[in-house]
């Protein structure tokens, strides 16, 4: 509505990998909105109540667990209704915690996490140091023995799975990463779903993930040495030889 207010004569809306709950998709539905574009494959019921919607969000949830932010500044942002309501609406008992995600991390007592979820990329940068020998082994100290990592790698250019499938193997834990498969009646080249991995420390802590067929084993790299603090090989992952590429 500002925007057209301003003079937009058309508003279109893309987003990537968007999360909806609570009355967003009536407030998309009464929005003057002329498309709404999203890069996830949405189930019917949720595409049905929006006809502009081409695509769909995410399957991601959002839940009441501490998050990390490092500037204070998205936090109010976040918090400020006329802008975002995703807290009020999906998890207004998260407490936001100000600062690096490794750092802070540390103040969470040993081993009393059930699940963290590692999803601090923006657009196609990477936070290296959250992709370490140490950060695995750090996040490993804060779970439970029967807790999961889970880690959202999408990304258009750099193939990021064996860098999590080399460190799951050098800390001795197993993983799954999903291999969604486009619609029948949707272009291979227009699907873009988010890659995610979940690792843990053994087979049974992965539940029925471990079963699922589009949830398979994180590919690996050989000939690669797993990411530390003080080694990252980024033109590796960028130009992938054949036996790194993933599933």
């Amino acid at each position: 509505q500002v925007v057209k207010e301003q003079g937009a004569t058309d508003v279109y809306v893309g987003a990537t990998h968007a999360v909806l709950c609570g009355p967003a998709v009536g407030r998309l539905r009464e929005a003057p909105i002329k498309e709404i574009v999203f890069t996830n494959t949405p189930s019917k019921k949720t595409v049905k109540p929006v006809p502009r919607m081409r695509r769909g969000p995410a399957q991601y949830s959002a839940k009441a667990l501490p998050k990390t932010a490092y500037d204070p500044y998205i936090e109010q942002v976040a918090r400020d209704e006329r802008y975002f309501t995703l807290l009020r609406d999906c998890a207004p008992t998260a407490r936001v915690v100000i600062g690096d995600a490794r750092l802070t991390l540390r103040e969470a007592p040993d081993h009393s996490l059930s699940v963290i979820v590692v999803d601090a990329f923006t657009s196609d940068s990477i936070p290296t140091h959250l992709l370490t020998r140490e950060a695995i082994a750090g996040y490993r100290r804060k779970l439970a023995p029967d807790g999961l990592l889970a880690l959202h790698i999408s990304n258009r250019h750099l193939n990021l799975a064996p860098v999590i499938g080399n460190l799951a193997q050098d800390a001795g834990l197993v993983g799954r990463i999903n291999k969604p498969l486009p619609p029948p009646t949707q272009q291979p080249l227009a699907f873009t779903p988010a890659q995610l991995t979940v690792l843990a420390a053994d087979e049974s802590a992965l539940g029925d993930l471990a079963g699922l067929p589009h949830w398979v084993p994180l590919p690996r790299d050989p000939g690669a040495r797993p990411w530390s603090d003080s080694y990252i090989n980024i033109l590796r992952v960028a130009f992938p030889p054949k036996q790194a590429t993933g599933p």
